[in-house]
Protein backbone atom coordinates (compact mmCIF):
# COMPACT_ATOMS: atom_id res chain seq x y z
CA UNK A 1 0.00 0.00 0.00
CA UNK A 2 1.65 3.13 -1.02
CA UNK A 3 1.14 6.37 1.00
CA UNK A 4 -1.66 8.02 -0.51
CA UNK A 5 -3.85 5.04 -0.35
CA UNK A 6 -2.90 5.33 3.53
CA UNK A 7 -4.17 9.14 3.15
CA UNK A 8 -0.81 11.12 3.03
CA UNK A 9 -0.52 13.35 0.27
CA UNK A 10 3.17 12.98 -0.59
CA UNK A 11 5.25 14.62 -3.38
CA UNK A 12 8.90 13.71 -4.11
CA UNK A 13 11.09 14.85 -6.63
CA UNK A 14 14.70 12.92 -7.04
CA UNK A 15 16.97 15.21 -7.88
CA UNK A 16 20.00 13.38 -8.57
CA UNK A 17 22.28 14.18 -11.26
CA UNK A 18 25.01 11.29 -12.68
CA UNK A 19 28.12 11.60 -11.39
CA UNK A 20 27.51 14.98 -9.20
CA UNK A 21 29.77 15.50 -6.53
CA UNK A 22 29.55 16.86 -3.01
CA UNK A 23 30.75 20.16 -4.49
CA UNK A 24 28.24 20.61 -6.93
CA UNK A 25 25.68 19.69 -4.80
CA UNK A 26 26.52 22.08 -2.38
CA UNK A 27 26.02 24.92 -5.15
CA UNK A 28 22.59 23.53 -6.16
CA UNK A 29 20.62 21.92 -3.22
CA UNK A 30 18.80 24.47 -1.96
CA UNK A 31 17.57 26.40 -5.24
CA UNK A 32 16.41 23.19 -5.92
CA UNK A 33 14.38 22.84 -2.65
CA UNK A 34 13.44 26.39 -2.39
CA UNK A 35 11.52 26.23 -5.75
CA UNK A 36 9.66 23.21 -4.65
CA UNK A 37 8.90 23.62 -1.48
CA UNK A 38 5.32 24.83 -0.61
CA UNK A 39 4.92 27.35 2.59
CA UNK A 40 1.55 25.52 3.68
CA UNK A 41 3.37 22.28 3.68
CA UNK A 42 5.28 19.70 6.12
CA UNK A 43 8.93 19.95 4.14
CA UNK A 44 11.23 17.40 4.33
CA UNK A 45 14.53 16.65 2.87
CA UNK A 46 16.19 13.18 2.50
CA UNK A 47 19.85 13.52 0.97
CA UNK A 48 22.02 10.52 -0.33
CA UNK A 49 25.39 11.31 -1.72
CA UNK A 50 28.74 10.77 -1.31
CA UNK A 51 29.50 7.57 -3.50
CA UNK A 52 30.65 9.94 -6.23
CA UNK A 53 33.37 11.75 -3.71
CA UNK A 54 35.08 8.60 -3.44
CA UNK A 55 35.51 7.43 -7.02
CA UNK A 56 38.90 7.21 -8.24
CA UNK A 57 40.31 9.19 -10.69
CA UNK A 58 43.96 9.78 -11.90
CA UNK A 59 44.86 7.66 -8.34
CA UNK A 60 42.56 9.44 -6.07
CA UNK A 61 39.46 10.48 -4.89
CA UNK A 62 37.70 12.69 -7.18
CA UNK A 63 36.72 15.04 -3.51
CA UNK A 64 39.67 14.94 -0.28
CA UNK A 65 37.55 13.25 2.28
CA UNK A 66 37.95 16.60 4.38
CA UNK A 67 36.31 18.23 1.64
CA UNK A 68 33.79 15.86 1.37
CA UNK A 69 32.82 15.98 5.16
CA UNK A 70 32.57 19.61 5.10
CA UNK A 71 30.52 20.05 2.26
CA UNK A 72 28.06 17.24 3.95
CA UNK A 73 28.36 19.19 7.40
CA UNK A 74 27.53 22.53 5.45
CA UNK A 75 24.41 21.07 3.76
CA UNK A 76 23.13 19.67 6.62
CA UNK A 77 23.61 22.33 8.48
CA UNK A 78 21.33 24.77 6.69
CA UNK A 79 19.20 21.74 5.42
CA UNK A 80 18.23 21.21 8.77
CA UNK A 81 16.96 24.82 9.64
CA UNK A 82 14.58 24.94 6.92
CA UNK A 83 13.13 21.03 8.10
CA UNK A 84 13.62 18.04 9.32
CA UNK A 85 16.60 16.05 6.69
CA UNK A 86 17.71 12.62 6.67
CA UNK A 87 20.81 11.82 5.68
CA UNK A 88 21.45 8.00 3.87
CA UNK A 89 24.96 7.19 3.76
CA UNK A 90 26.27 5.77 0.36
CA UNK A 91 26.96 1.91 0.65
CA UNK A 92 30.16 0.43 1.05
CA UNK A 93 32.27 1.40 -1.17
CA UNK A 94 35.61 0.67 -2.30
CA UNK A 95 38.68 2.30 -3.24
CA UNK A 96 41.83 0.56 -4.61
CA UNK A 97 45.39 1.77 -3.11
CA UNK A 98 48.49 1.85 -4.91
CA UNK A 99 48.45 -1.86 -5.78
CA UNK A 100 45.11 -2.19 -7.26
CA UNK A 101 44.02 -4.09 -3.66
CA UNK A 102 40.44 -2.79 -2.53
CA UNK A 103 40.08 -1.36 0.58
CA UNK A 104 37.19 -0.24 2.92
CA UNK A 105 36.39 3.83 2.43
CA UNK A 106 35.29 5.54 5.55
CA UNK A 107 31.12 4.92 4.79
CA UNK A 108 30.28 6.81 7.83
CA UNK A 109 31.20 10.36 8.23
CA UNK A 110 31.74 12.15 11.64
CA UNK A 111 28.90 14.09 11.11
CA UNK A 112 25.88 14.90 13.11
CA UNK A 113 23.46 18.02 12.83
CA UNK A 114 20.60 18.43 15.28
CA UNK A 115 17.66 20.38 14.68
Amino acid sequence: MDLRQRGFNVTHYNLGIRRETSIELLQRWEAECDRRFASACDNRIVFSFGTNDTTLENGKTRVALSDSIANTREILSVASQKCPVLMISPGRSMMMNKTNVPKPFPTTLPICVQN
